[in-house]
């Protein structure tokens, strides 16, 4: 091969080996480009979940603590759960307890109410506060109507009917409330059940009139 063919073929290959590494460093930084959009996404996903409305209204009531405002009056959703319902046949917590075969827990039941109303009193001084009763008693309202009163209607078992209150009432309740700002425990979430029997919105007879006025 002559020294000018010789020249040619080596230009040629020193063009053909630097193409394919410049092809390669922008098929690598594609890559990397493209991987780092999708991780910064993952990311983002991951550490900023959507906001629940528990978490939201906690936030709220955290500014309202802050700027220590208050108020008397209640929300209409609250002041709902809190007074007896228009289908009330006037009879008390106790008579109900009773009617529905609970003599013993008379007592207890009756000091949970209690707990649990001052409780709910104290802290809805805050609008905030009184948002997240509504959606605590709401949610016992409709989980009590839904998985026990069935069980109530067809005279089930005491027992039965207490692990079923206990697994899809009220230890729902307690993940509902998420980071439980306002600190109810377990007594107080019974307790609260107790307080919408009170007024009537929840019943425990066989007989009982369950019809709704919502």
């Amino acid at each position: 091969m002559s020294e000018i063919e010789d020249s040619k073929q080596n230009n040629l290959d020193y063009s053909r080996s630097k193409s394919n590494l410049s092809e390669s460093k922008v098929a690598g930084n594609q890559s990397g480009r493209d991987n780092n959009i999708t991780n910064n996404i993952t990311n983002n996903i991951i550490n900023h979940p959507p906001e629940s409305t528990m978490s939201s209204l906690y936030k709220e009531l955290e500014v309202e603590n802050s700027e220590n405002k208050s108020l008397k009056n209640k929300v209409n959703d609250l002041e709902y759960y809190l007074t007896e319902a228009q289908y009330n046949v006037g009879r008390t917590l106790e008579e109900k307890l009773i009617d529905g075969g609970r003599q013993s827990d008379v007592k207890l039941a009756t000091i949970q109410k209690e707990r649990a109303n001052k409780k709910l009193h104290r802290h809805s001084t805050k609008i905030s506060a009184q948002k997240i009763y509504v959606f605590i008693l709401s949610k016992l309202h409709n989980d009590f109507r839904t998985y026990i009163s069935p069980l109530i209607e067809q005279d089930y078992d005491k027992s039965m009917v207490e692990e079923r209150i206990s697994d899809k009432v009220i230890e729902p309740m307690i993940e509902f409330l998420e980071s439980n700002k306002l600190e109810l425990n377990h007594d107080d979430i019974r307790g609260l059940i107790y307080l919408l029997t009170g007024d009537c919105h929840l019943e425990w007879t066989v007989y009982a009139d369950l019809s709704s006025d919502i």
